[in-house]
């Protein structure tokens, strides 16, 4: 006999991340959990940062912003519409054949096991289920394995409960995660020759800040009136100028040894910008005095003040 979510939910266990073999019914989500998520892996052949970022946005619908890190993930995690009282189930399935990055998956735990904490102490209950059978995983390992009680060997005799100290579990007084871990700059360009002298400046303050460089690029909007197979291939080609444009700045980054990512977005620069550095917890932002728009009826510079009127953080403006 298997548990039933009963079972499971009236044990009153800590929240945070438990090992599951897949003998409890998670095909249906139960009545009695207010939240139910299954985040089945994009790359069934890999458990990578890659995928298991991936699973997680689409899985809780992460906005289009997600900055696909882990700080990101956390900040995502704890801005969902869960209420007071809610008990939320979120099931990870891990194939036994499946190829583990053990760094990924360590990662993946930590910000769980915080993300839990915070949800503790608003009266919410979060569940991190990993389905699997494989025990060749240290970092699997390292996590509690929800006891079945009733399950029986083949000779007939019971299974005993596995017994866990509490101090496995989060929300045992553990401080909230703080969800950036060094600074953070947003760089925003376009397409113009003014973009180098913003991209110089962001290297000068990320070396004497000891910053992260999100670098954004806002193109043209998607066609929404083509029909296939020509919308297809006019995103190929809008994505693909993105990715040329942006790609010697890159370069020159990384060669000055300055960690950085990438932003590749869809109008309207402003708001995006403004909303990336809001989601990243970024502690400026640095741009040009003009461009940023593809559309030329705009007023030059309106991306500009919209992003000094709405910027969650200090805006240095290159001229």
């Amino acid at each position: 006999m298997t548990c039933s979510w009963t079972d499971f939910l009236s044990s009153q266990l800590p929240p945070g991340p438990y090992r599951i073999d897949g003998q409890c019914p998670l095909v249906a989500p139960s009545p009695l959990f207010t939240h139910y998520y299954h985040l089945p892996l994009p790359n069934r052949q890999q458990v990578n940062r890659q995928n298991l970022l991936e699973a997680l946005s689409a899985g809780l619908a992460f906005p289009e912003y997600f900055g696909k890190n882990w700080d990101a993930a956390f900040d995502c995690l704890t801005d969902q519409p869960w209420t007071a009282g809610s008990i939320v189930v979120i099931v990870l399935p891990i194939a036994k054949e499946l190829e583990v990055d053990e760094h990924a998956l360590i990662s993946l735990l930590e910000v769980i096991e915080d993300a839990a904490s915070f949800w503790l102490a608003e009266q919410v209950r979060l569940y991190f289920l990993i389905d699997t059978k494989r025990d060749d995983s240290a970092s699997l390992r390292g996590i509690p394995q929800l006891g079945l009680t009733g399950r029986k060997k083949q000779g007939g005799e019971p299974i005993p409960e596995e017994k866990v100290s509490p101090s496995t579990f989060v929300g045992q007084g553990k401080p909230r995660r703080k969800p950036m871990d060094q600074k953070k700059i947003v760089l925003a360009i376009d397409e113009s020759e003014h973009a180098r002298l913003v991209v110089d400046s962001a290297i000068e303050y990320a070396k004497l800040l000891h910053a992260e460089v999100i670098l954004v690029y806002c193109h043209r909007k998607f066609p929404t009136l083509l029909g296939e197979p020509y919308r297809g291939n006019e995103i190929a080609s809008i994505i693909r100028e993105a990715e040329n444009l942006v790609a010697p700045y890159i370069a020159q980054l990384k060669k000055e040894n300055i960690p950085v990512e990438e932003r590749l977005m869809e109008e309207p620069a402003g708001s995006m910008i403004t909303d990336i550095a809001r989601i990243e917890q970024c502690d400026l932002i640095i741009m040009g005095s003009r461009g940023l728009t593809n559309l030329a009826s705009l007023i030059v510079g309106s991306v500009t003040n919209r992003v000094l009127q709405t910027a969650p953080c200090s805006v240095l403006v290159v001229r």
